[in-house]
């Protein structure tokens, strides 16, 4: 048992035993946490590549560097999906 409970109400815990129960509830919301904090990063770059970045010509994606299937007024890279301004 946890915790221990005296006849004047006072509740005592277990130190041996509540170390172990608390590390198990750290990692079991830590384990929790990993997708959210995954989803989160995915969500920033993805809204970082709809920011328009200025291209400069001949010089390919501002973000990945292609230079090969860029064509003028293409909106998006088809590489990594940078959206794209045209000055």
């Amino acid at each position: 048992m946890l915790t221990k409970k005296y006849n004047n109400g006072f509740v005592t815990l277990d130190a041996k035993k509540f170390l172990s129960v608390a590390q198990e509830a750290i990692d079991r919301e830590v384990r929790n946490f990993e997708p959210v904090k995954t989803a989160v990063e995915k969500l920033y770059e993805l809204e970082c590549k709809n920011i328009p970045k200025d291209i400069v010509f001949d010089k390919g994606c501002p973000n990945c560097g292609n230079d090969t299937n860029i064509l003028f007024g293409d909106k998006h890279c088809v590489e990594c999906g940078q959206r794209l301004k045209w000055k």
